[in-house]
């Protein structure tokens, strides 16, 4: 991404969110690290500030061996984490990840739509089309 669409960043002890200018939220998760329901909860809070309230696509980008709990997909997938997004699309690095995307999209059933994706480019593709829908 071109720092030139920056338009704010947040940085967390764990991840980087950054507000672009084309109106998507990048969330950009460590490496090797567990993401357990506080970590989730402390992103979701920082969404909120930075959107004052208003629902944006969101592209999480994991990290490499980057592993989330299940309380933690389950409040990702609850009505109140979808209070700010409109979409949300994932970009994954591993075959691990994809089994937890399915096991998210299949179980957990998000309240936004919600696609998995191992292109960036193909994500914000994807969440752009979301957005002019």
């Amino acid at each position: 991404m071109n720092k030139l669409n920056t338009v704010s960043e947040i940085f967390l002890d764990h991840t980087l969110i950054i507000e672009r200018g084309d109106g998507i939220i990048e969330v950009i998760t460590s490496d090797d690290f567990m993401y357990e329901r506080k970590h989730i909860m402390e992103i979701h809070n920082a969404l909120l500030g930075l959107t004052a309230g208003k629902k944006r696509p969101l592209m999480m980008i994991g990290g490499k061996k980057t592993q989330i709990s299940d309380d933690a997909m389950t409040f990702m997938a609850s009505e109140e984490s979808a209070e700010t997004s409109t979409a949300e699309a994932f970009v994954i690095q591993s075959f691990f990840q994809r089994i937890l995307a399915n096991f998210y999209l299949k179980v957990k059933k998000p309240k936004v739509p919600t696609r998995f994706f191992s292109n960036q480019k193909k994500a914000e593709t994807w969440l752009l089309m979301q957005t002019a829908a």
